[in-house]
C-alpha cells in the first residue's frame, strides 16, 4: 500500500520570561534663520529598541558533533518560540531647508543619512531577511543592517505661483506649478540557499562566501546585498480662476511618476531558484495622468 510519509507537526510557544518591548528616542537639533523667510536645520536623531520580540526554533536539530546535549522533542518538527531578547539601534543625520511662502514661492527640502541595525526586523517574512535565524542557537550571527535600513534619502516639495503678464487677466494670471519628489538608496536583503542546507527544518540558510583559495570562510552576514534604489517625481499644474469676490474655480493637472521610472523591489533571492537575482515586481506605480476640477463657493 502507498501510505503518506509521516511529517511531525510544528509547534508554537511563548517564552515564560516574555517582557514588554520598549524604545528610547533622543535628538538634538540646531536651527538657523537665513533671511526673513528661510530656515535651515541640522539634527541628530537616534533610538534604541530593547526586549524586542524575536522568533527562534527551540526544537532545531543539531549535528552530533555540535551541541550534542541540547534536548529535542522527536514528536515535533519546528517549534517556533516568541522571545523578548531582540535589540536595535538607529542613528541619523538630518538636514532641512524650508522657505515659507513669499514672492510666490514655497519649498521644503530634506536629506537624511541613517543606519538601522538589529537582529530581526519583522515577526514574519515580510522584508529582505527571514524572521527565523539561520541558527537558532547563534542569534548573534543575525546582527546586521535592518530590513528597512535606507542609508541615504532626499525629498523635496515646492509651490510656485507663476507670474502672470496681467494678473487681472483671467487666463494669464492664476497659474501655479507644484512638485514633490524623493530619492533613496536601496533596501538590503539576504541571499538564501534554495534548500535546507543545515537540515534544521527552516529555509533560512544564507549563502557562504569563499576566500581567494576557494575555501568556505562561513555564511554571508545577514542583509549583505542591496536591491535597486528608488526615485519618484510628481508634478502638477493648477489654474485658479476667481469668479466674483468669493467664488473660485480650480483646474488641476497632475502627473505621478513623471519619468515613468520602474522602481523594482527585492529580487528573487533564493539561490538556484528560477529568475534568481532578477526583480519581478515594482514598489511604485508607473506614469499616471490625472485631471480634476473644483469649484469653491
Amino acid at each position: 500500500f502507498n501510505t503518506p510519509s509521516f511529517a511531525p507537526p510544528s509547534g508554537f510557544s511563548f517564552d515564560r520570561n516574555l517582557r514588554t518591548a520598549y524604545t528610547q528616542h533622543w535628538n538634538l537639533s540646531v536651527q538657523q534663520q537665513l533671511g526673513s523667510n528661510t530656515v535651515a536645520e541640522v539634527a541628530y536623531v537616534g533610538s534604541k529598541g530593547t526586549k524586542l520580540l524575536v522568533s527562534r526554533d527551540i526544537n532545531q536539530p543539531t549535528p552530533s558533533t555540535q551541541q550534542p546535549n541540547l534536548p529535542r522533542n522527536p514528536l515535533f518538527g519546528e517549534i517556533t518560540q516568541q522571545e523578548s531578547s531582540g535589540s536595535s539601534n538607529y542613528h541619523s543625520l538630518q538636514l532641512q531647508l524650508n522657505k515659507r511662502f513669499s514672492h510666490g514661492v514655497q519649498f521644503t527640502t530634506a536629506y537624511t543619512w541613517s543606519h538601522a541595525i538589529d537582529e530581526v526586523s519583522d515577526l514574519f517574512d515580510l522584508g529582505g531577511a527571514p524572521a527565523l535565524p539561520q541558527d537558532s542557537y547563534n542569534r548573534a550571527a543575525e546582527r546586521g543592517d535592518a530590513n528597512f535600513d535606507i542609508r541615504h534619502r532626499f525629498a523635496y516639495s515646492f509651490i510656485w505661483e507663476l507670474p502672470g503678464f496681467e494678473k487681472k487677466n483671467p487666463f494669464l494670471g492664476g497659474w501655479q506649478l507644484a512638485s514633490t519628489g524623493s530619492y533613496q538608496t536601496a533596501q538590503p536583503y539576504s541571499v538564501l540557499f534554495c534548500c535546507d542546507i543545515n537540515r534544521d527544518g527552516n529555509a533560512s540558510d544564507r549563502i557562504s562566501f569563499l576566500n581567494a583559495n576557494g575555501a568556505d570562510p562561513g555564511s554571508a552576514p545577514r542583509n549583505t546585498f542591496r536591491a535597486a534604489d528608488l526615485s519618484v517625481i510628481n508634478l502638477s499644474l493648477n489654474k485658479i480662476i476667481t469668479i466674483g469676490e468669493d467664488n473660485k474655480l480650480e483646474i488641476r493637472t497632475e502627473v505621478f511618476n513623471l519619468f515613468n521610472r520602474a522602481n523594482f523591489g527585492i529580487p528573487v533571492r533564493w539561490l538556484e531558484a528560477p529568475g534568481f537575482g532578477q526583480a519581478v515586481s515594482t514598489v511604485t506605480p508607473g506614469f499616471r495622468l490625472q485631471f480634476s476640477v473644483k469649484l469653491e463657493f
